[in-house]
């Protein structure tokens, strides 16, 4: 099928797409795609702001190791959201993924300062929360870590 510019500009064609569906993808470079990481109880505010900004943010991906949490969480984000993110155990395939722009880190406390880190070194925006380190003489890291990859961007 031949499909010049203007008609997939003007939204003229039948590719199969709904409007719903569409809607992802007129204006995609205007939001952006997050994975929430960490999904017992700070998540729930997390999900809240996204949720208030949603016509700037989607929510793509969902990560937490106990599954069980995890299902709890893709359902009321579906319900909140008006679409199904993708459910993860594992946060690094998350930020593997290209359709991922940001993280946010809803995660134990002890995660948030590797999954911050991680979520640099692959190129990602990263909501963390504090505390980053329950040890000061750990906290420079953070910071020169962040320093490094904001350089190299």
């Amino acid at each position: 099928m031949a499909v010049s510019a203007a008609s997939l500009a003007l939204g003229t064609t039948n590719l199969g797409t709904s409007a719903k569906s569409y809607a992802r993808i007129a204006g995609a470079n205007e939001r952006l795609n997050f994975a929430v990481i960490g999904l017992n109880s700070r998540a729930y505010a997390h999900l809240s702001s996204l949720k208030a900004n949603e016509k700037a943010a989607r929510i793509t991906h969902l990560c937490d190791v106990d599954e069980t949490i995890l299902n709890k969480f893709a359902t009321a984000t579906q319900k909140e959201m008006s679409e199904a993110p993708i459910p993860l155990k594992d946060f690094r395939k998350a930020l593997e993924s290209k359709d991922v722009d940001a993280i946010t880190i809803a995660s134990p406390d002890h995660w948030h300062t590797p999954m911050a880190i991680a979520g640099l070194q692959a190129g990602k925006h990263v909501y963390v929360e504090k505390p980053c380190r329950k040890e000061i003489w750990k906290a420079g890291a953070d910071g020169d870590a962040a320093a490094v990859f904001a350089a190299h961007d």
